[in-house]
């Protein structure tokens, strides 16, 4: 019986940050791949029992204002630095369920947002509260001055 193989190339654009990224991954041999994955579940594990004292953290979604559009597409070019870490990278990482609201904008115009994290399959918690707190206020509805 004749196999043949047909194969469809489909081409992407992906963000260079991201490609570089994903190149950069393929010097990770599996050992270090197994190794990393038992640190990050050992960091999970030790971060889980914080949430049995608290019901939520609230943290703000970023450390500062957004960037323009124009320095966003190339930070470093735009403002000569890297682009600044966000405060939901830790949170991903942990695998820690988290939300972002609005809660209003800068004196220029740039949104501000609150992150609200609770314990993993504890999402009920994290999504009624952003639920009331949207109820209670209306950023969720209000657009920026252009």
């Amino acid at each position: 019986m004749n196999h043949c193989l047909m194969m469809k190339v489909i081409t992407v654009d992906i963000d260079p940050v991201t490609l570089e990224r994903l190149l950069a991954a393929r010097a990770v041999s599996a050992e270090e791949y197994i190794r990393a994955h038992q640190d990050m579940m050992r960091i999970r594990n030790r971060i889980a029992p914080v949430f049995n004292s608290v019901d939520v953290l609230v943290t703000p979604t970023a450390p500062a204002l957004p960037e323009r559009i124009d320095e966003a597409i190339n930070p470093t070019e735009a403002t000569g630095a890297e682009p600044s870490t966000r405060n939901t990278a830790p949170f991903n990482l942990y695998g820690i369920p988290t939300v972002s609201v609005p809660i209003g904008f800068s004196k220029e115009g740039l949104p501000i947002g609150l992150q609200i994290s609770s314990a993993k399959l504890r999402e009920d918690i994290l999504f009624r509260l952003a639920h009331a707190y949207q109820q209670a206020t209306d950023w969720h509805l209000m657009e920026p001055p252009v």
